[in-house]
């Protein structure tokens, strides 16, 4: 059996991270709140009854992992 090389193992690391990530109940959630329309995080976060940081911080890895993208990123007062 051969040894696998880095590539193949960065690409297995990646599959398993975006598996691990749509396994995620929040981060499904968000998705499918985003799938039709961007929204703010704030928005998701009352809408989906999901904490502001939890959303902050998927929304994060989704972008990682290239499963999103931020358009823009708005401050609150």
């Amino acid at each position: 059996m051969k040894k696998p090389t880095a590539i193949q193992l960065d690409k297995y690391d990646i599959n398993q991270k975006i598996i691990k990530t749509l396994a995620d109940l929040e981060s499904r959630t968000i998705l499918f709140s985003i799938k039709q329309k961007a929204r703010l995080a704030e928005d998701i976060s009352k809408k989906k009854k999901i904490p502001l940081s939890t959303v902050y911080k998927k929304l994060g890895e989704l972008q990682e992992l290239a499963l999103v993208k931020i358009e823009r990123i708005e401050l609150s007062k």
